[in-house]
């Protein structure tokens, strides 16, 4: 997750933002959990791996509806992790007569090619998923939906992320 500064405020401190890894936008430093931050900053500026408090409580509310409005399952296959590879290798910079894409560029390449069906689910492309939160690897979407629903560790890790931080940081 990467960190950074932002604009300045009326009082002329500078407010920090992270990125949301799920929904992929800059959210400032209090629509994350105290948790969700140290994870931010642990992984440094080169990683994005918080959930803001906003997409935690939409994937909470999700798994409190029925299950005929869950999420249906993709009906294409995503992309391995191998071909990811591939692709951002490819426009890297380091082939001749092909285009090097800026970080940004790659990234949002990368957002049309990788499904997000919830926080902490991960898709690995060829029809595997992890859960982030166990470090279980699933086959099938429906197998990772059921895990979504009925774990505990996973729910309280969602509740847990959708805890925002009281008030802003002045530090």
């Amino acid at each position: 997750m990467q960190s950074g500064r932002g604009h300045q405020n009326n009082v002329g401190a500078a407010k920090e933002f992270y990125l949301c890894r799920f929904c992929d936008s800059w959210q400032p430093k209090p629509k994350f959990s105290k948790d969700q931050i140290l994870i931010a900053e642990a992984a440094g500026p080169t990683r994005a791996s918080a959930v803001c408090c906003p997409c935690a409580r939409l994937a909470l509310q999700q798994e409190e509806e029925p299950v005929d409005n869950k999420v249906e399952e993709q009906t294409y296959p995503t992309l391995s992790v191998d071909a990811r590879y591939a692709l951002l290798q490819v426009f890297s910079g380091e082939y001749d007569d092909l285009p090097a894409f800026p970080e940004d560029v790659l990234r949002k390449i990368l957002l049309f090619v990788v499904w997000k069906p919830a926080p902490f689910l991960a898709d690995l492309g060829e029809e595997l998923f992890r859960c982030t939160v166990c470090q279980r690897d699933f086959e099938g979407f429906q197998a990772a939906q059921q895990h979504l629903t009925t774990s505990s560790r996973h729910i309280r890790a969602l509740e847990a992320a959708a805890k925002e931080t009281p008030g802003p940081d002045t530090s």
